[in-house]
């Protein structure tokens, strides 16, 4: 009997980044809840999801490790049907109510098997709240998705429920994830990208101290790490003011955030220079837009105050920040590892920020799909304050290592972080030190 032969392809450095962080037992995942409203037959739904994984290679990708090889492959399944559990409002009824909090703890239950060395793996459930509203939850491993992933999987099970409903077909996919991570690594390796990796190196240059919050506790062993998190609803003018500030400012609304964080870690820390990680979704180049698979990255971010510097001027600075990262976001090796390649970078991996604006709803024949919640996990940061925007509401996760920090800790420094936002957004002119 012949052997068989595998194709395999080399990891991205996004994919070589999350494989870096995984532990035994313990596969990060990439997790979603789309509510979809109005009449919905399921069996039709259950053949756009086999379609949706028919078409995109990365969602049916496993990683096998051969001898003599220090990360894996990934290879490329063939299509199978995939199975969608069904659960009713009685099995359920935490999610009656609809409140985002409760949905986000549901989703992280899914489960899915931690060894993706003998075959992909997913978990996807569809739970009936009414006969007019139904959640559909979904759990990959974050070796084959980020959240920009699930938002574009969303609307391509949306468009192909739609399409099968009316009986045409959509256009493929317009490129496949393997071929990606193989541009990537070429990227990286060529002449062309001395320029970026230069840029790099001049923004980790000058060392910057490990941030410490002063609630924070050493860890008594390295295994002792225990991921919580945390969810609040910002208040309506935080919400309401956050674009208009950033209209005034002339930056994004991302950079008016993470003005406000800065603040409160400079008032919890008493220091004026930071070295976090902040989340991109690798997606610059207008070809990236609509591929699916992991392409976001963690990228090193350096801030210094000055003493009577004010809130709208530090936004400003941060968004020119954000503007010029982009520009050289392909050219930063593996996340975590300094650009002379393999040098472990940790000063940055304590502390991460990332935001995201969650899409319009899509409507699709009767029925109207909307993503309301994602979440893609990211071990290696002790504290990761994930900022989810949508149309009139603003909301923070923090993620945290309880075992460092207490949750009433947790929940004062997020109380500060709201209460310094607001504060600049009604008063951008003033001084961030008052």
């Amino acid at each position: 009997m012949s052997a068989q032969v595998l194709e395999g392809f080399r990891l991205s450095p996004q994919q070589r980044a999350v494989w870096r962080g995984v532990r035994p037992g313990q596969l990060p995942a990439a997790r979603c809840t789309i509510r979809i409203d109005g009449e919905l037959d399921p069996a039709l739904l259950g053949r756009a999801v086999d379609e949706a994984w028919r078409r995109h290679e990365v969602l049916r990708t496993y990683f096998p490790t051969f001898p003599g090889m220090s990360e894996p492959l990934q290879v490329i399944a063939d299509p199978q049907p995939v199975a969608v559990r069904r659960k009713t409002a009685e099995e359920e009824h935490g999610l009656a109510d609809g409140k985002t909090a409760a949905m986000e703890e549901r989703v992280r239950r899914l489960r899915f098997e931690s060894d993706i060395s003998g075959g992909p793996v997913s978990a996807i459930e569809l739970v009936a709240l009414s006969p007019s509203r139904h959640l559909l939850l979904v759990a990959v491993p974050a070796l084959c998705a980020d959240g920009r992933t699930l938002e574009l999987l969303a609307r391509d099970i949306a468009d192909l429920y739609r399409a099968a409903r009316q009986g045409h077909e959509i256009p493929p996919p317009p490129v496949q994830y393997a071929d990606l991570a193989q541009w990537l690594n070429d990227l990286l390796e060529s002449d062309i990208s001395s320029a970026g990796q230069t840029y790099w190196k001049h923004c980790l240059a000058d060392p910057t101290p490990r941030i410490e919050l002063p609630f924070e506790s050493a860890v008594r062993k390295p295994g002792d790490r225990r991921l919580e998190s945390r969810s609040f609803a910002l208040s309506v003018p935080i919400a309401e003011g956050l674009g208009r500030t950033a209209a005034r400012i002339g930056c994004a609304p991302s950079a008016v955030v993470l003005a406000g964080l800065i603040a409160a870690l400079s008032r919890y820390t008493d220091r004026s220079k930071f070295l976090l990680a902040r989340g991109s979704d690798g997606r610059r180049l207008e070809e990236l837009q609509g591929a699916l698979g992991p392409l976001s990255r963690w990228l090193p971010l350096k801030c210094e105050l000055a003493e009577t510097e004010t809130f709208e001027h530090l936004a400003d600075e941060l968004g020119q920040r954000l503007v010029d990262q982009e520009l050289w976001q392909e050219h930063l090796p593996s996340d975590g590892e300094a650009v002379d390649r393999g040098a472990p970078e940790t000063a940055w991996s304590a502390m991460a920020f990332e935001f995201r604006e969650l899409p319009e709803p899509v409507a699709s024949d009767g029925a109207t799909f909307t993503v309301r919640t994602i979440e893609v996990e990211s071990p290696a940061f002790a504290m990761r304050v994930a900022c989810t925007r949508t149309t009139g509401s603003l909301s923070v996760t923090v993620h945290y290592d309880s075992a460092r920090f207490a949750a009433a800790d947790v929940d004062g420094f997020a109380r500060a972080f709201q209460t310094l936002l607001e504060a600049g957004i009604d008063a951008p002119s003033m001084p961030v030190s008052q």
